[in-house]
């Protein structure tokens, strides 16, 4: 099937980058191997910034007597909170189906794409051709190679937010970037990276 463009990925680019070029006219195939709305509305930006919130509204109850207001007995229902971060991200997910449907020269494809020729792409057996592609792909957790790290449970950004009970203990670990700099002020900043 050839298109006017090809979109891989329906993320906070990908989208808007469909819905306008579908408005003037182009065919655009949409292609999407996960969710619509990408890693900003599935994992990212909307569920922690829904988790967060609630999270705030626990603080300022438990400190409410610093303003003048008795709230006791504060507890969390973390299984309510995920329920309501699942609520939104549905939500914000069907208003991207509806934005794709209400497009009739915009295809949602479903599945893991692959460049075939320079300009086909293959969704599943499906064969598209286009001179034009953008590509949106999203970020995923990188899991370290850390020895004996694949012998426990641990969990990622995403794992995260499905937990309906807080964990007794849970140690995050450095990013790259903190671990270079660790690197660096004990090398006594001779290591190149803080240059």
């Amino acid at each position: 099937m050839k298109y006017d463009a090809i979109i891989v990925g329906s993320g906070q680019a990908g989208n808007p980058l469909a819905y306008r070029l579908a408005d003037l006219g182009w065919s655009v195939a949409l292609i999407e191997k996960k969710d619509l709305g990408g890693t900003c509305i599935n994992v990212g930006c909307t569920p922690t910034k829904t988790m967060v919130h609630r999270a705030q509204v626990a603080h300022y109850a438990r400190n409410a007597a610093r303003w003048g207001v008795n709230a006791l007995n504060v507890s969390v229902d973390l299984a309510k909170i995920v329920s309501q971060k699942d609520e939104v991200v549905l939500s914000f997910r069907g208003g991207q189906q509806k934005q794709v449907d209400k497009r009739a020269n915009l295809r949602l494809y479903r599945g893991h794409a692959r460049f075939v020729g320079a300009h086909q792409l293959k969704v599943d057996d499906v064969l598209l051709e286009s001179e034009k592609t953008f590509i949106d792909t999203g970020g995923r957790p990188n899991i370290p190679v850390i020895p004996g790290l694949d012998t426990v449970p641990y969990l990622t950004n995403e794992t995260i937010m499905q937990l309906m009970a807080l964990p007794e203990r849970c140690r995050p670990l450095p990013c790259l970037q903190e671990l270079q700099i660790l690197h660096c002020a004990k090398e006594g900043g001779k290591c190149g990276v803080c240059k």
